[in-house]
């Protein structure tokens, strides 16, 4: 059976895609969070934060954020899906 030595090009590079990868899932679940955090904080308001699941391609969609209001379903702001989750949260702060 074959052992990596820590100095092996082969462990190195496994080590660097293990690590990558680790960084990636990081990312990935803090921009998911704060995805989430604008959802709610647009629920909190009466408002309904929808992310666009359409990929890029459609002039009227930049795959962000929308804001409609609960009850009337019209759209408050975002109407391109151009909304950051950041944005979501600064418009529905000023609420």
């Amino acid at each position: 059976m074959d052992t990596l030595d820590a100095s092996s090009p082969l462990f190195i590079s496994k080590l660097m895609e293990m690590e990558f990868t680790m960084m990636w899932n990081q990312q990935e679940r803090a921009v998911k969070a704060l995805e989430q955090r604008a959802r709610r904080k647009a629920k909190s308001v009466g408002l309904v934060a929808i992310k666009s699941r359409k990929g890029v391609g459609c002039v009227d969609n930049l795959c962000g954020f929308r804001i409609l209001d609960a009850i009337l379903g019209t759209i408050e702001a975002g109407e391109r899906f151009d909304l950051t989750a950041d944005e979501v949260i600064a418009y529905c702060s000023a609420e």
